[in-house]
């Protein structure tokens, strides 16, 4: 049982990281104008996909050049 789990374990982080790197590569192919706010975004996604949501909201909170519609 212990080993089927830690199989499983390494096929869900394994997916998780595989959806990352196609977050970013998908990311990179739809750039905005702004490359500043481009990289902040990417550097978001990775940290959520990676379930660093702290650290995703303290650089969103950072973003000085967001956009207030």
């Amino acid at each position: 049982v212990h080993f089927m789990f830690v199989l499983l374990l390494e096929f869900i982080i394994y997916k998780v990281v595989w959806f990352c790197v196609f977050a970013y590569v998908l990311s990179l192919i739809t750039r905005s104008s702004d490359d500043a706010l481009h990289k902040c975004n990417v550097m978001i996604k990775i940290l959520g996909c990676h379930g660093k949501f702290d650290e995703a909201r303290k650089l969103f909170d950072k973003m000085t050049h967001r956009y207030y519609a």
